[in-house]
Order: structure tokens, then sequence, then C-alpha cells
């Protein structure tokens, strides 16, 4: 399988094409293989797509619902200004001071509307185009770091140290103008004002309305923690079901040796271990087991090492009665581990091998 291929699909959200390029693929599988894998990935794929199209129909009924509430401020702000200048307010009680309108919505000038997928992708697009090129690796650090902080002001210094770390102070102030005007440059230019600088400190825009899949998998997973807390497992479930699709991967992953972004990484990969375990148990109540393994083969694939998520979709393969497929895992995590960290699988995973040999 061509893989580059299938993960653009997925990052964006091409569930058709992906549904296509997996069923061209399963022909270099076995038999049994080929039957457990394409009938869980397609149907994943069918699925996705139909939420996809779900969504996009919500969106935009919220986007026209929220100008025709404009439109209608809009009204109402205008007639009130013309009642008031025909003498209406004469009938306001002198001790009664009004209340001031709330503003229209997007009453200041909206700037470029910005999406960025950085969940095992690296795609921002403006108005819903892609911009290919950010300036740069250490213009791209800085813009992520600016959606990281959630619109709060960086000091300059922080961005100087971070990125250039050995350089004296002049020529790491000379870099970090440079590339603030590389990132300004790919995000449209001076006049787009994306990017903020104010008391010695960048900062996003915080009038750029701005959509980023991480955020969004944050605030879906905290809800559906809170919705499980007071016992309401069905809404629960839907929101971590819509974090768990919004998770394609590690933070952006195309920079995977970027120290600075592990602490961030490893909060949204264990928050995303949580939610999968939660909706596990769920599915494996129900005997949902093509759900368990398509939730649990996410999980190995970013993490192969994983020995408590190997071991459990073993365990659900051979529940399926696919005990080839079974041990086919156990021995790609034993193949990982020694590759890897030079170590053998520990006793539980061992013992299921042999059990399942």
């Amino acid at each position: 399988m061509d893989y580059s291929t299938a993960r653009r699909h997925l990052a964006r959200r091409r569930y058709e094409d992906l549904a296509a390029e997996l069923k061209k693929s399963s022909a270099r599988l076995s038999e049994e293989e080929r039957a457990s894998l394409l009938s869980t990935a397609v149907k994943t794929c069918e699925a996705c797509d139909a939420l996809e199209r779900r969504r996009r129909i919500h969106a935009e009924a919220a986007l026209s619902l929220q100008r025709e509430e404009a439109a209608l401020h809009a009204l109402l702000e205008g007639a009130l200004v013309g009642m008031e200048a025909v003498g209406g307010s004469q009938d306001v009680r002198s001790d009664h001071v009004p209340e001031r309108s709330p503003p229209p919505i997007h009453a200041s000038p909206q700037l470029e509307e910005l999406t960025v997928f950085g969940l095992g992708a690296n795609e921002v697009l403006l108005e819903g185009s892609p911009i290919t090129d950010l300036g740069g690796a250490n213009a791209q650090g800085l813009f992520r770091m600016l959606l990281l902080k959630h619109r709060q002001p960086v000091p300059k210094d922080v961005l100087m140290e971070l990125f250039w770390p050995d350089a004296v102070p002049d020529s790491a102030r000379r870099n970090l103008h440079q590339a603030i005007y590389n990132l300004r440059q790919a995000l449209g230019g001076p006049g787009a004002k994306i990017i903020l600088f104010s008391n010695g400190a960048y900062s996003l825009n915080p009038e750029v309305s701005a959509w980023l899949d991480f955020e969004e998998f944050e605030t879906q997973s905290l809800a559906g923690e809170q919705f499980a807390a007071r016992g309401d497992y069905g809404l629960a479930a839907e929101m971590y079901s819509a974090a768990e699709s919004l998770y394609g991967g590690d933070l952006f992953s195309d920079r995977p040796y970027d120290d600075w972004l592990e602490p961030e990484r490893d909060c949204l990969r264990d928050r995303h271990r949580r939610l999968v375990e939660w909706l596990c148990d769920r599915a494996d109540q129900r005997g949902d087991l093509l759900t368990v393994v398509a939730l649990l083969q996410k999980l190995v694939r970013d993490d192969p090492l994983d020995e408590l998520a190997q071991r459990r979709l073993a365990r659900t393969y051979a529940k399926q009665g696919q005990r080839g497929l079974a041990l086919r895992q156990l021995k790609s995590c034993q193949h990982a581990l020694r590759r890897r960290l030079s170590i053998e699988l520990s006793p539980e995973t061992q013992a299921l091998l042999e059990n399942l040999s």
C-alpha cells in the first residue's frame, strides 16, 4: 500500500479515496487478512464519510444562521438609532440608563479564516486554500508555538532562546525578525496581520477566526469526561467518538525531534489513549468487535511498542476466530521491541503469544 497517499487522504478527510486505496491494496493480503481488514477499513471509511458530510452540512447551516442573525441585529440597531433621532428617547424615564446593545457578530472585519490540521498531519488552510510553505523550518516552528499558546502572547526573548539558542542576541533577533517576516508573507503579507506584536511579545490576532484540530480534540474529549462523570454515557460516547475521529496521530508528527513539542504531544497522546480505552470498553460490552479492532489498530499504529494495546488487539482478533491475525500482531510487537529497544516481550505478552501458538 502507498501509505503516504492513504494518510494524505485521511488527513484531508477524503474517505471515499481512502476506501478505494484500501481496496486496491487488499489484493496483496491473504484471504483471511483481506476479509477482516478490508471489512473493518471500508465500514470505517463509509461511516467517516457520512459523518464528514453531516459535519459540513451543520457547519454551513451554522454559518448561514450566524450571518442572518448579524444582519437582523444590524437592522434592529439601525431602527433604534432612527427612533432615537425622531424623539423616541423622550419616553424614557430620566432615572433609567439605557442598556448598551451588544455588538453584532463579527462587528470588526474578519481576517483570513484559519484552519490547521496538526494531529498526524501538517496542513494549514486560509479560507480553504492550502499554504504549502510557511517560510522555512523556524518560521513554521514559530507559527506552531503561537498556535499552541492559544493566542497568549509569547515574549520575543522566549522565541529567540527556543529557536536560536546558540546565537548571540543580535543575530538571534535578526533571525527572529526574518522568520516573522517570512511567516507573515506566507500568511498573506503584512496586510493580513495574522501575527501581532505588542509589548515585546508575538501572538495570533484574536480577531482571526481559527479552527485547530488539536484544540477541538481537547474540547470534545473534555466534554466527554464531564458527561461520563455525570453518568450520561450516551453523550459521553458521542463526544469521545468525535474527539477520536480528530486524532490522526501525534501532534505535528512531521517534526518528531522537536523536543519543545513533547509535553503537548504527551498530553494529547495520553488523553487519546484514555478515551480509546473507554470507547473500547463500551464497544466490548455491546459485542461490537469491529469497532474495538479499528480503535486499537490506530493505537498500535501510533505506538507499536504499546504492549497493553497490542495484547488487547490480539485477544480481540482471537474472539473473532482469527488466531492467525492475533499471532501476527504479537510477533509484529515482538519485532518492534527487539529492533527499537533491544528488549523482549513482557511475560504477560509472551504468555499470550504462546497460548495462541
